[in-house]
């Protein structure tokens, strides 16, 4: 279980298991974007998620779309090496 949330707390997304809630802007964002390539860091390189529900491409988008500065707890999804370009990789 993990959890990305805004510093004053309006705006956070949490993930537990394999089911996930957010605040009302954060989860249109995330629903939006979900399975899509998301960057690993703002200048960084891309992820593929396996799927929509992608635990890892959940997280970076979680940290995209909560403001900065964020407040993470919990053990959050470790980023894989990069390789070529397949679903659930770096790129």
């Amino acid at each position: 279980m993990w959890s990305v949330s805004s510093k004053d707390g309006t705006r956070w997304f949490e993930h537990s298991g394999s089911a996930w809630s957010a605040d009302p802007h954060t989860e249109a964002l995330v629903r939006e974007h979900a399975g899509a390539p998301v960057r690993i860091a703002p200048m960084g390189d891309l992820y593929a998620p396996t799927s929509p529900d992608d635990e890892l491409g959940l997280y970076l988008l979680a940290r995209q779309f909560v403001p900065a500065p964020h407040n993470v707890r919990g053990s959050q999804p470790a980023v894989p090496a990069a390789s070529p370009a397949a679903a659930g990789t770096v790129h």
